[in-house]
């Protein structure tokens, strides 16, 4: 039952994907000077809803998934790797902050929503801090949005 309830909490994460998704192909409907603030909002969502699907019996999945097929190449335990992951992490972290303050972009928002799973394979350091900080306000206000469109 466990299980179910998880997967049922992640729905939380899939709808605010979803609503950010077509937020975005609504764009072209809002104003110049709104697209860019609605576009930082995409970002936003799309980060939470992420959040909230990477910790959730899905997020587990795809974790165990991602781990797995790494795993036929030596696996995600080696330095190498880690050094890998934590520069894959930085960058994705300055790609996706970058767009939110100087150019919104509502294509940055699907990397916004892999971030927290990426972030999550991170085993330390400031990252996985950052991940730590960052996945529950995400996971709250993605609940808090599934609340208020009534599901």
């Amino acid at each position: 039952m466990s299980t179910l309830a998880s997967l049922i909490g992640s729905g939380a994460g899939v709808v605010a994907i979803v609503v950010a998704l077509i937020i975005g192909k609504l764009l072209r409907y809002f104003p110049g000077f709104l697209r860019e603030w609605v576009e930082r909002g995409v970002i936003v969502l799309m980060y939470a809803g992420g959040s909230a699907v990477a910790v959730t019996e899905l997020g587990s999945w795809a974790r165990w998934l991602i781990e797995h097929v790494a795993d036929i190449d030596g696996g995600l335990g080696g330095a190498i790797p880690q050094t890998a992951l934590v520069i894959v992490s930085l960058v994705l972290i300055v790609a996706v902050i970058v767009s939110l303050v100087w150019e919104p972009n509502a294509g940055t928002g699907v990397t916004a929503a892999v971030l927290p799973l990426i972030l999550g394979l991170v085993t330390g350091g400031f990252i996985h801090q950052l991940y730590v900080a960052t996945v529950t306000p995400g996971q709250d206000l993605a609940s808090a949005l599934t609340r208020l469109i009534g599901g």
